[in-house]
């Protein structure tokens, strides 16, 4: 009777957390809308309803707007996430099925209705077939789409997603990268395929298409360059969408260390994580990530200002275009330099950033 109450208020967390969950569906949602158009137009112009009249559409135009619109729509929805998280046109296709779906189901209906069918099993059955084909050809459109926004966009994943170890070892920085190169044992288990030199240091690694990504760096160690040598294996499983960290990892570091054994030099010391080549290491191995698109928050003040002008003549144009004021060669000679333009406007920043990601 005579104890305290203790309220234990709701961490915030949890709300945090609520919002979090509703932003992908939101995305999802909204995607949809955004495809709707052009998604649909495509669907009645290969599917008329029996009874209704239809404008005659360029299905070829409609058909590459309903895939640029896609892509546009995933990038913008990648870089809402904190951080960047690919959304992938899979989903997006997905709804963009159900609206189309439900909307043309209610079309057949209601022509049904106009034209006195009472027998619904046709109808139906015509609709289940003509929604199954469009879902086969939405899902080839979401795979275009995916590597299209994989390319700009870049995959998941952050530095935890990577595993690393690092070593100095009592060798020349030269003898040390060519008995790499010359080991034939070490190349088959860490898959070392390719080698680079940059002047400062040397980079062996994976070919793109293995799936346990390896990444080694060798550079002359600070303290003493001419007899020792730093060096520090990266490694993660490339997958389609995102890295993630590669469960051999310690298996392959330790597979090294053993080389570094038997190469002659006894001496192996562990090297600090916050040295230099581990931070250089880190850039090269998270390129794949990196995307080649800026955000919006990324860009510069004038890039800014460029794209919105750039964006709105193209809505000019667009809007001249379809009143008949502006020609079809018009239109598009002006949508040419828009692009050209914006490319121009952004490259510098772009090539900027992946530099930096590669030195």
């Amino acid at each position: 009777m005579g104890g305290t109450l203790n309220i234990i208020p709701r961490p915030p967390l949890l709300v945090m957390s609520n919002k979090a969950s509703l932003h992908r569906p939101v995305l999802w949602l909204i995607g949809g809308a955004v495809q709707l158009a052009p998604a649909f137009t495509l669907v009645l112009s290969t599917f008329p309803p029996a009874g209704l009249t239809l404008l005659a559409p360029d299905f070829v135009l409609v058909a590459i707007g309903f895939f640029l619109v896609g892509v546009f729509y995933c990038v913008f929805a990648s870089f809402t996430f904190r951080p960047k998280r690919l959304f992938s046109p899979y989903l997006l296709q997905t709804a963009t099925w159900c609206y189309v779906s439900s909307i043309f189901l209610l079309l057949l209906t209601l022509s049904a209705i106009q034209n006195s069918v009472m027998d619904v099993r046709p109808v139906l059955a015509g609709w289940l077939g003509d929604m199954m084909l469009t879902a086969i050809l939405l899902a080839a459109v979401a795979v275009g789409q995916t590597f299209v926004v994989r390319f700009l966009v870049g995959l998941n994943g952050m530095e935890s997603d990577l595993a690393y170890r690092g070593w100095q070892i009592v060798l020349p920085v030269e003898k040390a990268v060519n008995l790499m190169r010359s080991n034939e044992a070490l190349g088959r288990l860490l898959h070392l395929d390719n080698f680079r030199d940059t002047g400062g240091y040397y980079v062996l690694r994976s070919r793109s298409s293995r799936l346990t990504q390896c990444i080694l760096l060798l550079a002359p160690a600070p303290d003493s360059p001419k007899k020792r040598t730093d060096l520090i294996l990266f490694c993660y499983d490339l997958l389609f969408e995102r890295i993630t960290k590669t469960p051999v990892a310690n298996e392959l570091f330790e597979i090294l260390q053993k080389h570094l054994r038997k190469m002659g030099s006894d001496k192996i010391s562990v090297l600090p994580q916050n040295s230099a080549l581990t931070r250089m290491g880190t850039k090269i191995a998270l390129a794949p990530t990196m995307p080649r698109v800026l955000s919006w928050a990324g860009m510069a003040t004038r890039a800014k200002g460029m794209s919105l002008g750039l964006g709105g003549l193209f809505v000019v144009m667009t809007i001249l275009w379809r009143l008949g004021i502006a020609t079809l060669e018009l239109y598009l000679t002006v949508l040419a330099f828009v692009a050209l333009d914006l490319i121009l406007t952004l490259s510098p920043v772009v090539s900027e950033r992946v530099s930096t990601t590669q030195h």
